[in-house]
């Protein structure tokens, strides 16, 4: 992964937020809302963030993506907000997901949530040479 960007160039309303629903292993308090704070994304993860948007049509789709399956009383559901350029949208997809694209921008949001994370979590290097 590239260094963050440091100019803050994400827009200021722009927000991406996911959370998980459901599923075997569900506790409700671990499953908070987690934002990727697109500032320190740098411009080549911020164009690629909007292109799989795009390729997703994740505007478009409805509130609620992905049928349970009969008898299925365990789904886990990822839930992901996105505001973009004045729009803002929440769909609820049922886990596994069909769609591809769509898929591809769940796992890339999340693996980017989880880095950042980490990466706050990572204690501070210390000083050079001493």
């Amino acid at each position: 992964m590239s260094a963050p960007a440091s100019s803050g160039t994400a827009q200021p309303d722009a927000l991406v937020e996911i959370h998980q629903e459901g599923g075997l292993a569900y506790f409700p308090g671990l499953s908070k809302p987690q934002a990727l704070d697109l500032a320190q994304l740098d411009a080549a993860e911020q164009a690629e963030l909007r292109r799989m948007v795009e390729a997703a049509g994740f505007f478009a789709q409805p509130p609620r993506v992905g049928a349970a399956m009969r008898g299925a009383a365990d789904q886990q559901r990822s839930v992901l907000t996105i505001a973009l350029d004045g729009r803002r949208h929440t769909v609820s997809v049922l886990r596994p997901v069909a769609d591809d694209a769509l898929r591809a921008l769940l796992d890339w949001v999340q693996a980017h949530v989880k880095a950042q994370r980490l990466r706050q979590r990572k204690p501070p290097a210390p000083p050079a040479g001493g």
